[in-house]
């Protein structure tokens, strides 16, 4: 009886312990993709947070972190000894861009959570913080029917590439788009100043960009919220944070969405091919919609149906 035992305690172990083999076999086998995130504070925290769910979301890859404390990966973290063990790497952040493409071209890189301007030169690709302006019109026209002219004020040191593809995404809707050149924030006024005296509020919008050097001066945004407001004309913006002075509306990034098509961009980069090495701009946007300024231009805005109404402000 005691040998019978023996025998079978023998035998369950080995069972368990090819199982644990084969497992091990089978996670080697599965490939992964690196994360190179910075260690920030709170709200920024959050927002990685929810790009890095996101890229667990986008891939049956397995996904391994590298936070980076100043700037070297943090050895401490956990995970595999080095990120080019990966198959891709997905560099977040400025300082987690700047590691990980030090990683390429020996290891495929996709970097994303940086505000870069379509026609900055980079190595890798790159999905910006900087809103798509097709999915800008969009909701545009969706508000405005009757829009034609869209007219932006810009500086080409800053903006040239945007602009450049903002007016291709503009023709392709049936919309103009006048393109205004200003070098500083004087320059900026004063186009400002003309442009709200000869706007259309039947047919013309202006585009505010997050660009501190032609709309950067609070001066500047009250200006032209005050007109627009009596001429009712419509304003919307580039920055999230000028809905709650008055602008129509604005988008922000969906973190989650930008998580999956980081994962899914890098996955493709390791198995096939990169069909784009330049800045590509966010698409996976959300709207925030000023309700009041909404009223006035004549829009009903259907809180719980509309696609582009995820924010509401003001809240009260």
């Amino acid at each position: 009886m005691v040998g019978q035992k023996c025998v079978l305690n023998r035998w369950l172990r080995g069972i368990v312990a090819g199982y644990i083999g084969l497992s091990g076999i089978a996670r080697a086998e599965v490939p992964c993709i690196a994360v190179i995130y910075p260690q920030v504070r709170e709200p920024y925290r959050a927002v990685l947070e929810e790009i890095m769910t996101g890229i667990e979301a986008g891939t049956d890859w397995t996904v391994e972190r590298f936070p980076v404390k100043g700037s070297e990966i943090n050895k401490g973290s956990g995970g595999l000894d080095s990120p080019s063990r990966c198959r891709a790497i997905i560099g977040l952040g400025h300082i987690g861009v700047q590691i990980a493409t030090s990683f390429a071209p020996q290891v495929p890189v996709v970097a994303g959570a940086v505000l870069m301007q379509p026609g900055q030169d980079t190595k890798i690709p790159t999905v910006s913080f900087v809103p798509d302006s097709a999915e800008m019109f969009t909701r545009l026209k969706h508000f405005f029917p009757g829009i034609k002219t869209v007219t932006v004020v810009y500086d080409p040191a800053h903006s040239a590439g945007l602009v450049k593809e903002a007016s291709k995404a503009a023709g392709s809707l049936g919309i103009r788009l006048n393109a205004l050149e200003a070098h500083d924030l004087r320059e900026a006024a004063t186009l400002y100043e003309n442009l709200l005296k000869n706007s259309d509020p039947k047919t013309d919008a202006i585009w505010l960009l997050r660009d501190t050097s032609v709309t950067g001066s609070r001066t500047i945004l009250s200006l032209v919220l005050e007109h627009a407001w009596k001429r009712k004309l419509h304003i919307f913006s580039s920055q999230l944070s000028h809905v709650k002075r008055g602008v129509l509306f604005s988008v922000y990034p969906d973190n989650k969405k930008l998580g999956i098509r980081l994962a899914r961009l890098a996955q493709q980069c390791a198995t096939k091919a990169c069909d784009n090495h330049g800045v590509m701009t966010l698409r996976e946007l959300d709207t925030a919609v000023n309700i009041r300024t909404a009223r006035r231009l004549g829009i009903y805005i259907d809180k719980r149906h509309d696609p582009y109404a995820d924010l509401i402000l003001p809240i009260n």
